[in-house]
């Protein structure tokens, strides 16, 4: 990171800090979760604050749902990155109404960066990581749960990660086959992004709920948070099989739509 960089981003933490001080209700928010699910994060930037807002928006999801869980759940997160929520995640399903035991997987593409800070997790969070594309993803060990956090992207993020893009139809019936009957899907996107299409992608009869989450903070925060492309995932569906409305597995973004017509030139 070059010297100018982190000067930037020094600054925009800083901004955060003040944010979340100055802010009641940002810090009853952070307080609550904290108190809650056991999680407490030493600094406040704007990776650890989204890590917050993550938890409510799931608690938020998990009880419009009225999702249940059993004592001890298996779980796949796909698009792991660096993983930065990871022991969040955790100790929310742990915590999730009943204490569980959680098997926690994830799996992306082997990349050094992800593949450094993910071993530094692995002395606080139990986990188990799988690199490769997920289409080739195969494990007799199904799950109860399966995450994709702001990962369903469209064709012109893959090529510009360098990674396969996979259309929805081929994708989400390789998901169905990994997970547990009556196993779920939990999708989070972000609608600053142009991501809201993916909910197209899941059939009405699969959802138990969907809804666009902004967290209970005040106006100018939130404002000012939203200036961040993409400081967290807003939107967030949570599905049980049937997954896949062929008809909607469209994106509907004109990035998208140029990037196709052009590869059907080739």
């Amino acid at each position: 990171m070059s010297i100018s960089a982190w000067l930037k981003r020094r600054q925009v933490n800083e901004k955060i800090q003040c944010l979340v001080s100055e802010d009641e209700r940002c810090c009853q928010l952070i307080d609550k979760i904290n108190n809650l699910y056991g999680i407490c994060l030493k600094t406040i930037n704007l990776s650890n604050l989204s890590v917050y807002f993550f938890i409510d928006m799931l608690e938020k999801a998990f009880a419009k749902a009225n999702v249940s869980l059993p004592a001890v759940i298996d779980v796949l997160d796909i698009g792991t990155a660096d993983w930065y929520y990871a022991s969040a995640l955790l100790s929310f399903l742990r915590s999730w109404q009943d204490p569980k035991a959680v098997n926690l997987h994830g799996i992306d593409f082997p990349k050094k960066i992800y593949k450094k800070s993910i071993n530094r997790l692995r002395d606080n969070c139990p986990l188990e990581i799988h690199w490769g594309d997920v289409m080739n993803f195969e494990t007799e060990n199904k799950f109860d749960l399966i995450f994709l956090n702001h990962m369903l992207v469209g064709p012109n993020h893959c090529r510009n990660w360098k990674i396969p893009y996979h259309p929805f139809e081929e994708l989400l019936p390789h998901l169905e086959s990994l997970n547990k009957p009556h196993g779920l899907i939990v999708i989070t996107a972000n609608t600053y992004a142009g991501e809201s299409s993916i909910a197209n992608c899941f059939s009405q009869e699969s959802k138990l709920t969907e809804f666009v989450y902004d967290p209970d903070i005040k106006e100018d925060s939130l404002s000012f948070l939203r200036g961040f492309f993409g400081f967290h995932d807003n939107l967030i569906s949570i599905c049980r099989s049937p997954y896949v409305d062929l008809e909607g597995c469209q994106w509907q973004d004109e990035h998208t739509k140029e990037w196709d017509s052009i590869l059907k030139r080739l």
